[in-house]
């Protein structure tokens, strides 16, 4: 009988503290800023260090005066874990965790990422957001558009979202606008002019376009408070 009361108590005992390690460890996911994430989400980010991300920034407007993104990727959410699809100079269309994704970001004094998460709010947004996903996944392996000019063949980073988020008829969700490569001078900058010399093309002023410092500014995306350690 002792050694039934004693079996009995210590199987008590192991299945009470599985059930609080359980606990815990959902307390702790709860708390993490991935929790708050979701499928079709947009990061924002804020990019140091080079010509090109200079001379992006110099001729798109900050959504704010606290940061100018020069980046903006799609939030997918998998068993493996959370990434960013996303259009990179380096890689093309792609998929990059999340670690990965913020680790490339520049970073405050304190050591936290300039990324910024937004989330569309129609009333479809469950379909849009699926569909946005699918069709970003679609372009996975394609080039990166480094000329910005319209059609999908390449993609550029804010093109991959403009041409992924449509609605039931295929019509974009958000807007573009005439690009510019001129500066608050009004001057085209001379990165700009040798840049597109090298591609041997013409600069694309007036075009309609898109980039990251405008999609963020769209009506129907709304900031997730999100800080990432």
């Amino acid at each position: 009988m002792k050694r039934l009361s004693f079996y009995f108590r210590y199987h008590m005992s192991a299945a009470l503290a599985a059930v609080l390690i359980s606990v815990t460890m959902i307390s702790c996911a709860d708390n993490s800023p991935y929790s708050s994430l979701e499928n079709g989400d947009l990061i924002f980010q804020a990019n140091t260090g080079s010509d090109f991300v200079s001379a992006i920034e110099a001729v798109t407007k900050a959504g704010d005066t606290l940061m100018s993104f020069s980046h903006v990727g799609i939030i997918c959410k998998t068993r493996e874990g959370i990434s960013v699809l996303e259009a990179t100079p380096e890689k093309g269309v792609c998929v990059t965790a999340m670690e990965d994704f913020l680790r490339s970001s520049a970073h405050d004094q304190e050591g936290h990422p300039l990324v910024r998460v937004m989330r569309y709010t129609g009333e479809d947004h469950d379909e849009v957001c699926g569909r946005a996903i699918e069709r970003a996944m679609s372009h996975l392996g394609k080039g990166y558009d480094f000329a910005f000019d319209p059609g999908m063949e390449a993609v550029y980073c804010s093109e991959l979202v403009f041409g992924s988020y449509v609605d039931s008829e295929g019509n974009p969700i958000f807007s573009s606008n005439p690009m510019t490569f001129k500066d608050s001078s009004g001057e085209t900058s001379p990165l700009w002019v040798d840049y597109y010399a090298k591609l041997g093309k013409e600069i694309p002023e007036g075009e309609m376009g898109t980039n990251p410092n405008d999609m963020s500014r769209e009506v129907l995306l709304e900031t997730v408070p999100v800080v990432f350690p």
